[in-house]
Formats: C-alpha cells, structure tokens, sequence
C-alpha cells in the first residue's frame, strides 16, 4: 500500500511505476532525437516522451487491490457469572492442588472445598433468575476459595523461610472452615 511505505515526496516518486514508464519514454526520445540529429529540440522530445509516459501510468494505473477483508470478531466472552467459566476454574484450582504437593490435612480440605463448590453450581436447566443470583453467590465463594488457596500457598512459602512464624495450616482451616460454613448455608441466606 502507499500509505506503508515510509518514503514521501521526491524518494517515493523515483520508486514509482510512472517514473520507470515515464524515464523509459525519455530513453527512447533521447534515442529519437540522436538518431534524427534533432538538435535543440531533443531536450523538449525528452520531456515530453517522459511527461507522457508518466501520465499515461498514472491515467490507465489498475485499480488498486481491495483492502483485505477484516478479520472476524472473536467470540463474546462467556458472562462474568456462567456456570461453565466457574467450572473451569474450580478445574483449575483442582489441578494447582494436585501439583502443589501440601501435607494432608490442608490437601484434604481443600479438594473438600473445591468438591462442594462443584456440587453447588447449578444444572443448565436451572431457571435463569435462581441460576443467575446463585452464580453471582459462588462468584463470590470461588473467589474467596482462589484466594484462600493462594493465601496458603504463599503462607507455606514464607514459613519455609522463617522457621519461627506460627504454621500457616491453622490460619488456613479457619478460612476453609469458614467458606464451608457459607457453602453449608441455603443459596441466599448469610450464614452465621
């Protein structure tokens, strides 16, 4: 395209089609008038077969190629809420529990966890308006749940570091504990 091409004005013009055409044309003027013997008239047939050979390019030039066509717009994005989006993250959480390798106790908990947040999001067949306040409640838990996990796997982290700190599997059972309390609760009702 012209518009890519980062040279403008003259240098632009000395690449172009109608320069080549038209410089073409002043050869073969030149070769005219030295074979005529035109004399002060060669520079005048030299010009003029130039001009016109550059003209007649830019007058008769193909068309330039259309545009590529735009590529397609990517899919919509899954609502925030949808149950699959929440299953693919439980999934994944599921997958960094079974890579992180933690002792027992906080291992079992969490797949606990992880089990009854994938219990609790509703079937396809759920009606939309129960489905959608549901989701927008375990939005919220499976939010609270990546965080905890998180939050204790950067806990077991710093006690390898620091020996003295208090075990972090306590601060982790509580917050376990506490998330499985609201799981506990019916959908729409605070636990206490």
């Amino acid at each position: 395209m012209a518009t890519s091409d980062g040279r403008r004005g003259l240098p632009a013009w000395f690449g172009s089609r109608a320069h080549y055409v038209g410089a073409g044309g002043a050869v073969l003027g030149l070769v005219v008038s030295l074979a005529d013997g035109l004399g002060a008239l060669s520079a005048a047939v030299v010009g003029g077969l130039y001009a016109a050979g550059a003209l007649a390019t830019l007058v008769i030039a193909p068309p330039p190629p259309p545009p590529p066509p735009p590529p397609p717009p990517p899919p919509p994005p899954p609502p925030p809420h949808s149950a699959q989006l929440l299953r693919e993250e439980l999934a994944t959480q599921r997958e960094r529990l079974a890579l992180a390798r933690w002792p027992e106790p906080g291992a079992a908990q969490a797949e606990l966890l992880l089990e009854r947040l994938t219990e609790r999001l509703p079937q396809d067949s759920a009606p939309a308006p129960t489905a959608a306040e549901e989701l927008r409640e375990l939005r919220e838990l499976v939010d609270a749940a990546t965080t905890a996990l998180e939050q204790y796997e950067r806990d077991r982290s710093w006690a390898r570091l620091e020996p003295g700190d208090p075990a972090p599997e306590g601060r982790f059972a509580e917050r376990l504990g506490s998330l499985l309390s609201r799981l506990a609760a019916p959908a729409g009702q605070p636990s206490a």
